[in-house]
């Protein structure tokens, strides 16, 4: 299996998602999600971490999402401590974004990995 990220890059994705496939309990509905976290992912509308990122990381990956570029969303890098960690760096990005309507969610997908997205604020 193949996914495409952009037209220039592919990405085999056969062997990783078999080990899944195999390890699951509910195997169909796992293999669904993680496919889709996957696509979304490589389309940039969502962002993986590892727990263990740094903040160069973090930041590379947060300002290469979507939703960041085409709203032209800030960063101030300098109010996020580089020893801290992805929730905080979130937190921190969030009470940035309040004011013009956006923050960060979390995906949870039971495992040591973030996987965040940028949404607008609901005010209904």
């Amino acid at each position: 299996m193949e996914i495409k990220a952009v037209p220039e890059q592919l990405y085999d994705y056969q062997d990783l998602l078999f080990d899944w496939h195999e390890e699951k309990e509910d195997n169909d509905t796992n293999l669904q999600g993680i496919v889709m976290l996957f696509a979304i992912g490589n389309a940039n509308f969502i962002a993986s971490f590892d727990w263990k990122d740094d903040l160069e990381t973090f930041l590379w990956k947060m300002r290469n999402l979507r939703c960041l570029q085409q709203h032209h969303l800030p960063i101030d890098d300098s109010s996020l401590p580089a020893d801290g960690d992805i929730p905080q760096w979130c937190l921190l990005l969030n009470e940035q974004w309040k004011s013009i309507g956006f923050q960060i969610v979390f995906i949870d997908t039971d495992s040591d990995e973030y996987w965040v997205a940028i949404v607008p604020i609901d005010t209904d």
